[in-house]
């Protein structure tokens, strides 16, 4: 296999969650993977973003859409190297309480 998953060990609790600032923006609390970047929804399809780490790649890490696999028809697309998804996930406005109230309503 090309690629080694990362998984982060979170609690199930989200109030135990970590913590992600990022410059210019309110504290917001998401998954953190094992990079210390949060893992957001996917932008393409909705689905939980996943960490991996590349063998081809001298261990360079990345982040895809857990829908995203080869050879499946109609699959997410969603990929991106570490350096992209940070300056993706730096661009977002990721306050955890906006969201949740967003979808009490």
């Amino acid at each position: 296999m090309a690629m080694q998953r990362r998984i982060s060990q979170g609690s199930e609790d989200m109030s135990q969650g970590s913590s992600f600032r990022a410059p210019g923006r309110q504290l917001s609390r998401f998954l953190l993977g094992p990079s210390g970047l949060p893992l957001v929804k996917c932008p393409r399809c909705g689905n939980a973003v996943v960490e991996y780490k590349s063998r081809r790649q001298g261990g360079r890490v990345f982040f895809k859409c857990k829908k995203n696999e080869q050879y499946v028809p109609d699959a997410c697309t969603f990929f991106k190297w570490y350096d992209s998804y940070q300056r993706m996930v730096e661009g977002m406005e990721l306050d955890f309480n906006e969201e949740v109230a967003t979808q009490l309503q």
